[in-house]
């Protein structure tokens, strides 16, 4: 009972076995981790889907080169739809594509404060929290960016005030921190 169900199957297949093919981008449908992103076993090792595809088909990805996607679906794993690029390529393309982790947009808030002055991150927290908690309960509702409609997050010109929050997206809410 104990053996591996995958024993003389390619990684190909394999991988093709969690792939739907009928859109445009070939999305993977099983096997994705936290953050969008497909997972394969490919040499030995728990690797990226799009970066196992790319190998399968062209071969080793050179040192220093990561695999990027030009649809900016984390899922595909269509070769076409992927490239090569830089790590300075891949923060051209997030940033030319108004993506940005919370994690780099909390520390780009950190590193290019607004009025010159240090961020508070007790009183951030605790309006972080307050939002997140009102949210929950159906007291404060999340709307679209007030600059161009997508997907937002709660920016607050007041940490006094967490509940006075303006909803932007993270490409508004990065360029507001670094104005």
């Amino acid at each position: 009972m104990g053996g591996n169900r995958w024993k003389g199957i390619t990684v190909a297949d394999r991988l093709d076995a969690r792939v739907d093919h009928s859109g445009e981008c070939w999305v993977v449908i099983r096997g994705l981790q936290g953050r969008g992103y497909g997972m394969v076993r490919f040499e030995g090792k728990c690797q990226l889907a799009h970066r196992v595809a790319w190998q399968l088909e062209n071969g080793p990805i050179p040192a220093g080169l990561f695999v990027l996607h030009r649809c900016d679906n984390r899922a595909c794993v269509r070769v076409a739809h992927l490239f090569l690029g830089t790590a300075k390529d891949n923060s051209q393309d997030t940033a030319r594509k108004g993506r940005f982790s919370p994690i780099s947009l909390r520390n780009l808030t950190y590193r290019f404060p607004k009025n010159d002055h240090a961020v508070d991150r007790r009183r951030q927290g605790r309006a972080h929290r307050a939002v997140a908690s009102a949210t929950r309960r159906g007291e404060l509702i999340r709307q679209p960016c007030v600059k161009c409609g997508r997907t937002a997050h709660a920016h607050h010109d007041d940490y006094d005030r967490p509940l006075d929050v303006v909803w932007l997206c993270r490409k508004h809410h990065f360029d507001v921190h670094v104005a």
